[in-house]
C-alpha cells in the first residue's frame, strides 16, 4: 500500500502537467479536466488490485480516455 500511495501522491503532484497533456489530446480544457479526473479514478481502482509498476503508463491511460472525447468534440464541430 505504501508504494502505491507514493506513486499516487507523485502523480497527484503532476496534475497540472497531466491536464496540459490531456488538453492536447482533447482540444478543450474542460474535457481535459474530466479526462484527468476519470484517469485518477481508474488509476485508484487499479492500484487497489495491484501495485502499479509504471506510473508513466498513467499518461497512456489519459490518452486512452481522451481520444473518445476528442472524436466526440470533432463530430459535434464537423
Amino acid at each position: 500500500m505504501g508504494h502505491s500511495k507514493f506513486q499516487f501522491d507523485q502523480l497527484a503532484g503532476q496534475r497540472g502537467n497531466l491536464v496540459q497533456y490531456a488538453r492536447k489530446i482533447t482540444g478543450d480544457r474542460d474535457n481535459a479536466e474530466e479526462v484527468v479526473q476519470e484517469a485518477y479514478v481508474r488509476f485508484g481502482e487499479m492500484a487497489t488490485r495491484q501495485s502499479p509498476d509504471n506510473p508513466g503508463g498513467y499518461l497512456e491511460l489519459i490518452a486512452e480516455i481522451g481520444l473518445p472525447h476528442r472524436r466526440l468534440l470533432s463530430s459535434k464541430l464537423g
